[in-house]
C-alpha cells in the first residue's frame, strides 16, 4: 500500500507541471501577432491594439454613453493597464469615453492633437476633459511624431498645424508592424486627404492593408481619388 504523503507529493508535482505547461502554451500562443480590434462604440470611434510585446493601446474611447461599453470590452480581455491612450481630437464621440477609461484602468500615457479647448463652450465637458486627461503623462501630437511600441510603429501623418475645423485637426495615424499596416483617418475630411496625397512620398506613403475611413464614412471624406 502506497503512503498517502507520497501520492500527495506526486499529485502536486503533476499539478505544477500542468500549470507550467499551460503558462508556456499561453505565452507561445500569443506569438508575434499584432491584434487590432475595432470596437462597437455606437456613434463614435474606439480602436484597441495589443502589440506582440503585450503593450496595450487605445485610440479614441467612444462617446459619453458607449464609453462604458468600451471599458467592458477591455475588461473582458483581462485588461488592467493601458500603455497609451490616444484621442484623435476632442469631439465627444471620440473623447467621451475617456471619463470611463481613466477611472477603470491604469493609463500610462495620454495623447491628443493639442486642440485648444477655450474656443468652444459646451458646459463643463471640455474643462473636465482637460483636467482629467491633460496631466503629467500628457503630450500633444502632430504630423511627423513617431511612437514606438516594440516593433510596432505609430506614425502621425496629420495635422501639421491646427486650424478652426476640428475634424480637419484630427490625428491621422499610420500603424506599421513588419509588412502589415493600418491607416486610421479619425475624422479627417477630403481636404486632409488631398494634402496627404500630395505629400505621401515624404511620409512613407499612404498605401495600407487596412483603412479606417474618415469621419465615420460621411460624405465629406473618403474621396474616390483617395
Amino acid at each position: 500500500m502506497k503512503k498517502p504523503g507520497v501520492t500527495v507529493m506526486k499529485m502536486r508535482k503533476i499539478a505544477i507541471g500542468i500549470l507550467l505547461f499551460l503558462a508556456l502554451l499561453r505565452a507561445d500562443a500569443y506569438g508575434d501577432i499584432l491584434r487590432v480590434f475595432f470596437l462597437n462604440a455606437g456613434e463614435g470611434d474606439a480602436i484597441y491594439i495589443e502589440t506582440p510585446d503585450r503593450q496595450r493601446i487605445l485610440i479614441d474611447a467612444g462617446n459619453l454613453i458607449t464609453g462604458y461599453r468600451v471599458t467592458m470590452s477591455l475588461k473582458s480581455r483581462g485588461v488592467n493597464t493601458i500603455d497609451a491612450l490616444i484621442i484623435t481630437h476632442p469631439h465627444p464621440d471620440h473623447m467621451g469615453g475617456v471619463f470611463y477609461v481613466v477611472q477603470e484602468f491604469d493609463v500610462k500615457s495620454h495623447y491628443d492633437n493639442g486642440q485648444s479647448l477655450s474656443v468652444r463652450c459646451d458646459g463643463d465637458l471640455y474643462r473636465w476633459y482637460a483636467d482629467l486627461f491633460r496631466r503629467e503623462s500628457y503630450k500633444a501630437l502632430s504630423a511627423g511624431d513617431v511612437l514606438h511600441f516594440g516593433k510596432v510603429i505609430i506614425n502621425i501623418l496629420s495635422p501639421e498645424r491646427l486650424g478652426s475645423n476640428w475634424n480637419e485637426n484630427s490625428l491621422v495615424i499610420k500603424i506599421i508592424y513588419g509588412k502589415i499596416s493600418f491607416l486610421l483617418m479619425g475624422d479627417a475630411t477630403r481636404v486632409i486627404e488631398n494634402i496627404l496625397l500630395n505629400k505621401s512620398s515624404s511620409m512613407n506613403g499612404l498605401k495600407s492593408d487596412v483603412l479606417k475611413v474618415g469621419h465615420h464614412g460621411a460624405g465629406d471624406a473618403t474621396s474616390e481619388k483617395f
